[in-house]
């Protein structure tokens, strides 16, 4: 029995918004993202004569394996492989991101399978096949398989690595709204009316520039997230956000469709001050670093910020 065990790394966006809705009502976004340091851990046995199984060993996730991200990952990494083996994986995810949440947790899962199975199997599928199946399965499993810094577009397509958070602490909250995704994408066309005569992007060639010229702080002041639109000021996101401003955040942003927020602090000491009086109002908050251009060590197993 051959096994392996991935790093499922979360993700952040520091920026995003929707270029268009399109006829079959997907809509094309343009994004930046970024891993940080908090990840699932997905370990892959590969069992001969036995179907595929997903288990998570410290989290009810609340939907059939079928359904699991993870599962899907599986099935669509054998429909691509040229031959038919008799093994399939049994995967067991420990769970560190927090669910719907805007950080990528069932993405980063799915990828996770893809790059174990890949290397479990010799690798006979390039990194650019593994996203393109990853496409599959969701818009952002490419960015969870290739990692790093990188601008997506369009429905998750990666378009040009750049540089991104450097040397900061991060904490990120989750807020307490429980809203999917997809009823967030509805609230948006209802709110920017099907995102006819939009004017997407204000502010992205700004934050590009300030990210590669490595002056962060400039990026902040630069930034979007759509989603903020959603969120007025008597909602827990928003809340966060203050919180962490107060203890003298330089930043705090939301992620995804939220409703997680990530704070950027100069020294830890700063973010604990925050996680303190968050833990006191009883919001769940967690303590990482920004992953950059080291994500090729990462997923080796170093931890090059150490």
């Amino acid at each position: 029995m051959a096994s392996i065990t991935e790093r499922a790394y979360a993700k952040i966006n520091l920026y995003l918004d929707i270029v268009k809705k399109n006829e079959d009502n997907y809509h094309d976004i343009i994004t930046i993202m970024q891993l940080v340091s908090l990840y699932d851990e997905v370990h892959i046995d590969l069992v001969d004569r036995a179907p595929i199984s997903v288990k998570c060993v410290n989290a009810d996730l609340g939907i059939e394996q079928e359904k699991n991200l993870a599962y899907i990952a599986a099935q669509k990494f054998y429909d691509y492989l040229s031959y038919i083996p008799t093994a399939r994986p049994h995967i067991t995810i420990t769970k560190n991101i927090p669910q719907a949440a805007g950080l990528g947790g069932g993405s980063a899962d799915a990828a996770a399978v893809l790059r174990g199975l890949n290397k479990l199997y010799g690798e006979p599928f390039t990194t650019k096949k593994l996203c393109e199946i990853g496409l599959t399965i969701g818009a952002d499993v490419p960015f969870c398989i290739v990692g790093g810094v990188y601008i997506c577009q369009n429905r998750g397509e990666i378009a040009m690595s750049i540089r991104g958070i450097h040397h900061y602490n991060l904490l990120i909250a989750k807020g307490e709204e429980k809203i999917s995704t997809a009823e967030q994408y509805r609230r948006l066309d209802e709110k920017f009316n099907n995102f006819v005569n939009y004017h997407y992007g204000i502010g992205f060639g700004g934050t590009i520039s300030a990210y590669m010229g490595m002056r962060c702080r400039d990026a902040f002041a630069s930034t979007k997230n759509i989603f903020d639109a959603l969120y007025d000021e008597k909602s827990s996101v928003q809340r966060i956000k203050r919180i962490m401003c107060e203890c003298d955040a330089y930043f705090a942003f939301l992620s995804g469709s939220g409703p997680s927020v990530v704070g950027v602090f100069p020294d830890s000491l700063y973010a604990e001050d925050a996680q303190e009086i968050l833990k006191d109002l009883g919001v769940d908050s967690y303590m990482c670093v920004p992953i950059s251009l080291e994500y090729n060590e990462m997923i080796e197993g170093k931890e090059p910020w150490l």
